[in-house]
């Protein structure tokens, strides 16, 4: 949200296309993952799926900031 606020202060021919009810859907949407993920967390079969998939997404994460730290300007890097 906070770039799509600086492109448009900034330069409105960069963004082609209109977001339908911006900022408003965005929070709604957030809103609703938290919702979901917080009625995950509480359902007792679906809690181990939670953790697992937040686990791997972590472990992704890590990698992939690993991989993005160690290349430079001047090699080029593949995932």
């Amino acid at each position: 949200m906070r770039w799509r606020n600086k492109m448009e202060k900034e330069n409105r021919q960069v963004l082609k296309m209109k977001m339908w009810l911006f900022p408003y859907l965005t929070y709604v949407t957030i809103f609703g993952i938290v919702v979901f993920l917080i009625s995950m967390a509480s359902i007792d079969s679906m809690r181990s799926q939670l953790v697992l998939t937040m686990l791997i997404t972590a472990l992704h994460r890590k990698k992939v900031l690993a991989i993005e730290t160690s290349c430079s300007i001047f090699t080029v890097c593949m995932a």
